[in-house]
């Protein structure tokens, strides 16, 4: 067999060994292109309530969660005079946080970010936000496949 096999043309020769490859790219690209529209599995986020625990009092403690995620809120000394930081410490690892104050008609974003790690998250905003004080907190907590949510009173 080998004899005949090289006994053919070097194009031949070539032909024989490239074709399978080609074939089997040939059948990838058409089922690439016959499925391109088929629309892509949705995957379902949870959207968890929390409720907060006790009285919050930024100044002292304050906690909200539920039964699988609480989360700390308290102020510590910002970094620059005029600025107000809130840290919040989660007792589950999260994939981010979004917070807002509610005031009237006006909500201002807080900008949440990781402080060290994933345990401890803070936020920084000017005092200025706090005039008119914001009668209401908006946090939401993302994990995976699940977003936890809450809206409480705020006293600051």
């Amino acid at each position: 067999m080998l004899r005949w096999f090289f006994g053919l043309s070097l194009h031949v020769r070539i032909a024989i060994m490239v074709a399978p490859i080609l074939a089997i790219a040939g059948f990838g690209l058409a089922d690439l292109w016959a499925t391109k529209d088929d629309p892509k599995p949705k995957v379902e986020v949870k959207m968890l309530p929390m409720q907060p625990m006790g009285a919050c009092h930024l100044e002292s403690t304050c906690q909200v969660g539920h039964e699988k995620l609480t989360v700390s809120l308290k102020y510590v000394p910002a970094t620059q005079p005029n600025l107000i930081r809130i840290e919040l410490t989660p007792n589950d690892r999260i994939r981010g946080m979004e917070m807002s104050l509610v005031g009237g008609d006006k909500e201002q974003h807080i900008v949440i970010e990781p402080l060290r790690g994933e345990t401890v998250w803070y936020g920084e905003f000017p005092s200025t936000v706090l005039n008119p004080k914001p009668h209401t907190i908006r946090l939401a907590v993302a994990q995976f496949g699940k977003v936890s949510y809450i809206e409480f009173p705020a006293q600051f």
